[in-house]
């Protein structure tokens, strides 16, 4: 788990050239880049990290500055990242499961893109020394974005429930619409219910027993 900054698998694309410009100029143009890192700010769009092909390092660059085709079409930010960052404490992961993996991604404008998966980035709350003001670890917001390669050339970045996956060896059915699956709202524990207890003793191999009404109903260990 990195604070503010964290290494992400190497990405060769294009960047969206006035963006290397305060969006002053150089519009329709395009740098070779090499994406290797990202910027998460609770409350904005993830930043990207990336060097040009003459060797400059540019920082928190937004999702829709970045392309791997240059005929790639404007999709504006606010498709392509459906929800801010939930926090500074990020995870970026490759799922080997997912790599490589075809899928469609529901954007706003309520279109499904086909794309390619690339990785995985995910937010929590790190330390209970401090204050937890995100919704990163509440089970109905939590967020993960996964990182899509689209085939029209943009990138987009999607919690789990716009995307669904095609797995060939697994899924030989595709819904016709989108599933009608729950969010789930719980929040699930080992060590909450009281009714259980581990014997009072040394035993290496513990017994586990419902915990006893009262004092003397307590069982004691074998022998």
């Amino acid at each position: 788990m990195a604070l503010l900054n964290a290494n992400v698998p190497f990405l060769s694309c294009w960047l969206r050239k006035e963006f290397l410009y305060n969006l002053e100029g150089h519009h329709g143009e395009f740098v070779a880049v090499y994406v290797f890192g990202v910027a998460s700010i609770r409350g904005r769009a993830l930043g990207f990290h990336c060097m040009t092909d003459v060797g400059g390092v540019f920082y928190r660059l937004p999702i829709h500055a970045l392309v791997h085709r240059q005929d790639a079409p404007r999709l504006p930010l606010d498709h392509l990242q459906l929800w801010d960052c939930l926090g500074y404490h990020v995870s970026v992961i490759r799922y080997d499961f997912l790599r490589d993996l075809s899928c469609r991604v529901l954007l706003r404008d309520r279109r499904w893109y086909p794309g390619v998966y690339q990785f995985t980035i995910d937010w929590c709350h790190p330390d209970s020394g401090y204050l937890d003001t995100s919704l990163a670890e509440s089970p109905d917001e939590s967020k993960c974005a996964h990182l899509i390669a689209l085939d029209n050339g943009c990138y987009a970045l999607q919690p789990n429930n716009r995307v669904l996956w095609r797995e060939a060896s697994f899924i030989v059915n595709e819904p016709a619409e989108r599933p009608d699956y729950k969010v789930n709202t719980h929040l699930w524990f080992c060590e909450a219910e009281e009714k259980w207890a581990s014997e009072d003793s040394d035993a290496y191999f513990y017994d586990v027993h419902p915990r006893a009404e009262a004092a003397d109903e307590v069982p004691q260990p074998a022998t």
